[in-house]
């Protein structure tokens, strides 16, 4: 496969390189899938058909888990972009009819007629006939001038009219592909695009409202995408938000005698410790060779640091909280290495909290950022114990780190209720 002509010398270079090294081109199949995605966006979708025809079915799904949904900020629920899903068809398209439509037929059922919906209308033809002719004269009309002016296509029992019509022709071509070649996957997607269609004509109070206003999302798509990026330790935006809500308001010496209510906590716990083992490379798969190309053409750049004070206030200081959480986690460690395990399973929960569910001066956290916030707020919650001269032995025992973390983070938004960012930057030093 040829690398597309029209690249900068360092992403042509990187793909030229993945694609003639015999060792590089498998270990795409065995990059974790926020990796492969990083690589992809790195290479920028439209160029990177040469790394998606590499990677497997099974990345490719996790990578749309990625690609596809965006929120405006941390703790803000995440979207379904269906102009950049139509693209990746487009690019899929480039790749060959086979591969899309074995691309296709991989994907789980509910969201490729989720996206699909978000792309298309569907009415079926005999539905269509009789709405035309038994509505009165002037909607009749109305709406074939719609049909008129939507971009579409009659099939033989379905009609499909454009939501996206940037992407309709890839669209057009997909649907045809597929009514020759998978007549009942084709049938299945229309007649549940029909369907979904439907409920937004009941919803909207006719067809023509229908045909001219947008959609919503699939819940059940969005909520098996948080099943499968819990695998990888995500926390779901609004949830991370809510428990940070919560953490901000309860009382420190409270936070510390009592353990939160959290359901979340448990499922992210079971789902990544027993029923969902961490991706893995494959068997005598190097993947240090390709990770250093990626490093070395520019995929994992050095991010600019949140900008810091320029007057630190108390820099003997600034890392004594996550020092005196340290030592802790050494010494239980040495005493209950099954405990010490839990603690630091708490730790990366909290941490993939912060980086989730809130911001620091207007931005998103890096997730060694988020990291540092979460040891900040455990050490600080171990210093309130340790003022209060209780459990100080062995501390990690005696409270979780869920317990110190609420303490911290209570202690951070003390006295107004509000983060005190200045505060807390001068402290990640």
């Amino acid at each position: 496969m040829e690398c597309p002509p029209d690249l900068t010398p360092n992403t042509s270079e990187l793909i030229r390189r993945v694609l003639d090294e015999p060792d590089l081109a498998p270990a795409i199949r065995s990059l974790p899938s926020l990796v492969l995605a990083k690589l992809i966006g790195h290479v920028g979708l439209e160029d990177a058909g040469p790394i998606i025809a590499l990677a497997s079915r099974e990345q490719l799904q996790r990578v749309f888990d990625e690609d596809l949904w965006h929120n405006a900020k941390p703790g803000l629920p995440e979207v379904f972009d269906a102009g950049r899903f139509g693209l990746w068809l487009e690019v899929m398209l480039e790749l060959g009819e086979d591969f899309t439509l074995r691309a296709l037929e991989s994907m789980e059922s509910n969201f490729l007629v989720m996206a699909f919906s978000r792309l298309i209308w569907v009415l079926e033809n005999e539905y269509l006939a009789n709405h035309i002719r038994e509505d009165e004269e002037d909607e009749g009309l109305f709406l074939e001038k719609i049909l008129e002016a939507n971009l579409g296509n009659e099939f033989e029992r379905y009609w499909a009219l454009a939501r996206e019509e940037s992407v309709w022709n890839a669209v057009l071509e997909i649907l045809t592909s597929l009514d020759a070649k998978n007549s009942p996957l084709f049938e299945s997607l229309m007649k549940r695009c029909a369907a979904l269609t439907w409920e937004e004509v009941e919803e909207q109070g006719g067809l023509g409202e229908v045909l001219t206003q947008s959609e919503k999302l699939g819940n059940d798509v969005a909520d098996d995408r948080d099943i499968r990026r819990e695998r990888e330790g995500f926390v779901a935006p609004l949830e991370a938000a809510g428990f940070l809500a919560l953490a901000k308001k309860v009382n420190p010496d409270e936070a510390l005698r009592t353990s939160p209510d959290d359901p979340v906590l448990s499922t992210y716990i079971r789902r990544v410790l027993r029923d969902f083992p961490s991706e893995t490379p494959g068997p005598g798969v190097p993947l240090m060779p390709l990770l250093a190309l990626m490093k070395e053409s520019g995929v994992f750049p050095e991010e600019a640091k949140i900008r810091m004070l320029t007057k630190p206030t108390a820099p003997n200081r600034q890392k004594v909280f996550q020092v005196r959480l340290k030592r802790s986690l050494t010494d239980l460690f040495g005493r209950n290495q099954v405990l010490h395990g839990q603690r630091m399973h708490e730790l990366a929960y909290l941490a993939n909290v912060v980086v989730s569910g809130t911001t620091l001066r207007g931005k998103a956290m890096r997730p060694a950022e988020a990291a540092q916030v979460a040891l900040i707020a455990c050490g600080m919650g171990l210093g309130h114990l340790s003022a209060k001269g209780k459990g100080m032995k062995h501390p990690l025992e005696t409270n979780d780190c869920l317990q110190l973390f609420r303490a911290g983070w209570a202690l951070l938004h003390q006295p107004l209720g509000v983060l005190d960012e200045d505060k807390l930057i001068d402290m990640m030093g």
